[in-house]
């Protein structure tokens, strides 16, 4: 998975649909976007951020964030372990993570076999 920097905003839009798509659906949370809202917000383009965190590290260790990310992944034929070593190794590779954990996949759509 390559994620350009020119295109971050519109990949974090992207995330943050189908995070909330994903949520609404497994909590029933009545306060969640539907994908109709969603539709409705402007380009991730348009989109300017406020003041994010800024964490520096304190002591002897580092900084650390967690984030939690939902990855759809479209395909004619999707092979679960290889997608996920894929995540957990790009990931690793782009991003100065100590440690990657990435969920068994559950079927959206398709027939497993």
């Amino acid at each position: 998975m390559v994620l350009p920097t020119g295109d971050a905003r519109r990949w974090a839009a992207d995330a943050f649909a189908a995070i909330s798509v994903a949520y609404a659906e497994a909590t029933g949370d009545p306060h969640a976007l539907s994908e109709e809202e969603l539709a409705s917000l402007p380009p991730a383009r348009t989109y300017h951020p406020g003041a994010g965190l800024h964490l520096c590290a304190e002591g002897k260790g580092p900084a650390v964030m967690r984030f939690h990310l939902v990855v759809d992944v479209a395909g004619e034929c999707l092979d679960e372990a290889l997608l996920r070593a894929a995540l957990v190794e790009e990931l690793s590779e782009r991003f100065n993570t100590p440690r990657v954990g990435v969920s068994a996949a559950f079927a959206l759509s398709g027939q497993a076999s």
